[in-house]
């Protein structure tokens, strides 16, 4: 998943649409943002098999920064 090791998470029970129960892995990652001179701690939960392709949830990264989708424009602001 992302070339990120989660033989060392924690597996968490957690419900997605539909009250639907999942088996995550939660770990702490390091988000390295091209024009950024350090990286941004955050807490993750990788789900293998969510159905969805996507980012959920909006603590840490999205707590502490403005960040903007729009394919039109790769840049972040």
């Amino acid at each position: 998943l992302m070339n990120i090791d989660l033989h060392d998470a924690k597996e968490e029970r957690i419900y997605g649409f539909g009250n639907m129960e999942e088996v995550g892995y939660a770990k702490q990652i390091n988000i390295l943002v091209e024009g950024f001179q350090h990286s941004i701690a955050a807490n993750a939960i990788f789900v293998k098999n969510l159905g969805i392709t996507g980012i959920l949830g909006q603590r840490d990264f999205f707590e502490n920064y403005r960040i903007i989708f729009d394919k039109q424009y790769p840049l972040l602001s």
